[in-house]
């Protein structure tokens, strides 16, 4: 539901800017939130827009509090690393999203707590190695994504989808019981609240095909 989306990042900003609480992080999450519906609705040209107006805000952002700089330039990179993937040019994403900076988990009591879980979906690089086919990649990527203690200062939360797409891949694979353990997981934290979601119900299905083929 693009457009329900956006009217939901609208409303977002438009308290923001009502209670004065309106920052230059603030406006970067935004402008990467509403560039990625772009990206979803097939007009980079756009998302690009939007990732220049990030670029501007990223003075304002150090000035403001130095310890968000690295958060903010993360947050750029990923959207143009969106951008390159939704164009087809594979590997520069890679390259793109290769820089980005190792950020640490912001102090429990800070704004920018908000923003450090933001966006959920932000496996760009091992859908990227998908793309190119780089299957073994893209395995490697998804494990230190949803690794319990991933090795690096980030510790973002696990999209549950992860799960489900690196079971994908464990079984394109012919990684079976790798396959069933991520599929088993991705049912077990969604816990009945996947209904009529793409990814739950494939999983469901898998997991019934694979039982009749497994000794």
């Amino acid at each position: 539901d693009h457009g329900g989306a956006r009217q939901c990042y609208a409303k977002s900003k438009s308290l923001y800017e009502e209670s004065n609480r309106s920052n230059p992080l603030e406006e970067a999450a935004w402008e990467l939130a509403v560039g990625l519906v772009d990206l979803k609705e097939g007009q980079p040209e756009t998302a690009k827009q939007r990732l220049a107006k990030m670029a501007s805000l990223r003075p304002k952002i150090t000035e403001s509090n130095p310890l968000n700089t690295d958060l903010a330039e993360d947050l750029s990179l990923l959207l143009e690393g969106e951008i390159l993937l939704a164009e087809g040019r594979v590997d520069e994403a890679i390259a793109v999203v290769g820089k980005r900076p190792d950020v640490s988990i912001p102090t429990l009591g800070s704004q920018t707590i908000f923003f450090y879980n933001f966006p959920g979906e932000w496996d760009v690089l091992a859908r990227a190695f998908v793309a190119k086919n780089a299957f073994d990649e893209a395995i490697a990527e998804y494990e230190r994504l949803v690794a319990p203690v991933p090795p690096r200062r980030d510790r973002r939360l696990v999209y549950p989808v992860f799960h489900y797409r690196l079971g994908r891949l464990y079984e394109e694979k012919g990684m079976i019981a790798k396959a069933v353990r991520e599929y088993e997981r991705f049912l077990e934290i969604m816990n009945g609240a996947g209904t009529g979601l793409a990814e739950a119900e494939d999983t469901s299905r898998r997991l019934d095909l694979l039982a009749r083929i497994r000794p």
